[in-house]
């Protein structure tokens, strides 16, 4: 008896389990949806979903011939329309490249853009080695028209020794070294696609060092502070109108 009562409760608190994330589902809150599902994963942030839709309602309103920029936490926190009046910013703070490859796919305003801009991989290197890395870059690009010029950004330097407690432990493996790694893969690959432009601005960001300089970074030898996204502006706007 008491173990049919058990088998009861338990069934009874899976229904409700079950009705709950329906319930959400059909109300179109795919994010919450999920979250009460377990499916989502530390990568898929419910930042990272917010942002998500809140693009992919602006797509069908962006004009023709718009210059679109993609990204992680460099991009978002850039003023690309002082890049040029055409620039759009589809960044997204903690964005991985698998980030980006899921809504790539779906986004109706690469079509008739004019011009694509790229930095994504940072936030990688807690989930996944270089070479997986490289391989989510190579999928974006099949993903955009072929007609479209795309700029691919090389990673940014970083200096460890400004690391919280935090950062040093979610970016444990995260160094120069695999930084430049990963740019070396990116810029031989895009040498070979027409397509694409290799942007490499590693260098104009280090010290003596070669490690993020201090002039360049809020503090934590990760984000760049306001003079250094004016450096990132200013080699943007000198490619876009050359």
């Amino acid at each position: 008896m008491k173990k049919q009562k058990y088998l009861l409760i338990i069934g009874y608190v899976l229904l409700l389990h079950f009705l709950a994330s329906f319930i959400v589902l059909k109300l179109g809150m795919i994010g919450q949806a999920k979250h009460l599902l377990g499916l989502i994963d530390e990568e898929i942030t419910p930042h990272y979903i917010a942002m998500s839709a809140f693009y992919q309602r602006m797509e069908s309103n962006i004009p023709p011939q718009s210059i679109l920029f993609f990204g992680d936490d460099f991009i978002q926190r850039l003023a690309v329309n002082t890049i040029n009046d055409g620039a759009l910013n589809f960044g997204i703070g903690t964005e991985t490249s698998r980030g980006l490859l899921l809504r790539i796919k779906d986004n109706q305003a690469i079509e008739s853009a004019s011009l694509m801009a790229i930095m994504i991989g940072k936030n990688d290197f807690t989930y996944r080695h270089e070479a997986e890395i490289f391989e989510n870059i190579q999928q974006i690009i099949k993903h955009i028209p072929a007609h479209t010029p795309i700029l691919i950004t090389g990673l940014l330097p970083i200096d460890r020794r400004y690391f919280s407690p935090e950062q040093q432990t979610n970016f444990a493996t995260l160094t120069n070294k695999r930084i430049q790694s990963l740019n070396s893969q990116i810029k031989n690959w895009s040498d070979s696609v027409e397509q694409v432009t290799y942007v490499d601005l590693f260098n104009h960001f280090t010290d003596e060092y070669g490690h993020l300089a201090a002039n360049w970074h809020v503090g934590d030898g990760f984000h760049l502070n306001a003079d250094g996204n004016q450096v990132l502006i200013t080699a943007y706007k000198n490619i876009i109108e050359n």
